[in-house]
This record gives structure tokens, C-alpha cells and sequence, in this order.
């Protein structure tokens, strides 16, 4: 039996994943791990993170991840040829960034202005940063 125990520390480009696996001792698992997709139901074929190989649960960290997005996840064991799947879960990140958008293209060309510019609190450009 494997499933996904819980989804924490969620933040906008990433989130950790607990895993329960009670497996027979006699079962060879080669690979465990998670996989997410914005798509229902992911497979080994979307996005991958490894949790090892063995018995026994275990944590793995998403990174990588859109803020503001939501995303399907499931873990995953392969016994010889098997690959058996956790039934789904999905989580939203987190889009902390909405309100200080720069709008525009900038273009910073000395040490001050970086320090400056970075000062404001800006969490993302939506033109082109020079610098």
C-alpha cells in the first residue's frame, strides 16, 4: 500500500510531500517517488522526484513549480516491471507575488541602482531587467 500522508509547506514555486508505503518484505521496490503534472492523474511519464528505493515511507521536496498553479500529485513504487500508483491529491501553490509587479522594462546600470531598485520590494518585471 502506498499513499501520499500529506502536502505541506507549500510556497509558490514548491512544496513537500509525505509519503506512507507498507510494502511485503519480500517486494524487491528498485524506485520510489512522487510525480505531479497539472494534469489529472500523473504518471512517470510527467515530472518525477525520486524518493529512493526500499520499504518504508518517505519525504521528498517539489521545486520547480508556477506560482499560482494548481497541481495533481501521486506517489509511485516500481516492483520489477510494476509501477503502482497512490490514488491522486492536488494542491495550489502560492502566488505571493500579485500586487508588486514592476510594469515595464528597466534597465539598471550601477551597483546603487540595483540596491535601490531591489529596495522597493519588486517580485517580479514584466518587461525585460538589464543590468
Amino acid at each position: 500500500m502506498i499513499s501520499i500522508v500529506d502536502i505541506i509547506n507549500i510556497t509558490d514555486f514548491g512544496a513537500e510531500v509525505s509519503v506512507a508505503l507498507l510494502a511485503n518484505e519480500n517486494d524487491l521496490i528498485t524506485e520510489k517517488g512522487v510525480v505531479w503534472s497539472t494534469n489529472t492523474n500523473p504518471t512517470i511519464e510527467d515530472s518525477i522526484v525520486s524518493g529512493g528505493s526500499g520499504n518504508g515511507g518517505f519525504n521528498v521536496t517539489i521545486t520547480g513549480l508556477e506560482s499560482g498553479t494548481q497541481y495533481n500529485v501521486r506517489s509511485f513504487i516500481t516492483i520489477g516491471e510494476s509501477t503502482i500508483y497512490s490514488s491522486s491529491m492536488s494542491f495550489s501553490t502560492t502566488n505571493s507575488c500579485f500586487s508588486n509587479v514592476f510594469e515595464g522594462s528597466i534597465r539598471l546600470e550601477t551597483q546603487t541602482e540595483v540596491e535601490a531598485f531591489g529596495a522597493i520590494g519588486y517580485c517580479k518585471v514584466s518587461g525585460g531587467l538589464q543590468i
